[in-house]
């Protein structure tokens, strides 16, 4: 777990941030997709207990209207860098889990100030559509090219 810190009053200093290694069972990830709970996966490689946290994944559904939560809709921050890890094994990837992230994946609709939480495509977020629904960020622009910058809600998953 690292924590960036910035701000100071120094225009070139960047915002603080918040990421965690954590162990992921996609075969491959994204920058800027959007990291999800992976709740199939019950094992966690066998690192639970060594308090690395869930698996994430990028293979989501839509909230339904719960609850709870379908399974595998619990975003919980944005893939920090582009990753392949051989099929069906565990690997461990970057996610940046709070603050603003730049270029986040986000459905065509998504305006500033949109509360986001999972969408029906793998690694996107969208507007938060139920009171069901685990929000997770808030859009700070509105979507370009599916793509919108961020401010991730530090939920307390992850120490740091």
């Amino acid at each position: 777990m690292r924590k960036r810190g910035g701000i100071g009053g120094v225009a070139t200093e960047t915002p603080p941030i918040k990421k965690a290694s954590l162990w992921c069972t996609a075969s491959s990830v994204v920058a800027g997709d959007i990291a999800y709970l992976d709740l199939t996966d019950t094992d966690q490689g066998g690192y639970y207990a060594e308090g690395r946290g869930y698996s994430v994944t990028t293979t989501n559904t839509a909230p339904t209207a719960g609850p709870p939560v379908t399974p595998g809709s619990v975003a919980v921050g944005v893939f920090r860098a582009t990753a392949s890890v051989a099929s069906g094994e565990l690997g461990s990837v970057e996610v940046q889990v709070a603050g603003i992230y730049r270029s986040a994946n986000v459905a065509a609709t998504v305006v500033a100030g949109d509360t986001l939480e999972a969408s029906g495509t793998a690694g996107r977020a969208q507007p938060k559509s139920q009171e069901t629904s685990h929000g997770f960020a808030i859009a700070l622009t509105a979507a370009a090219a599916l793509r919108s910058d961020i401010a991730i809600i530090d939920h307390g998953f992850f120490e740091g």
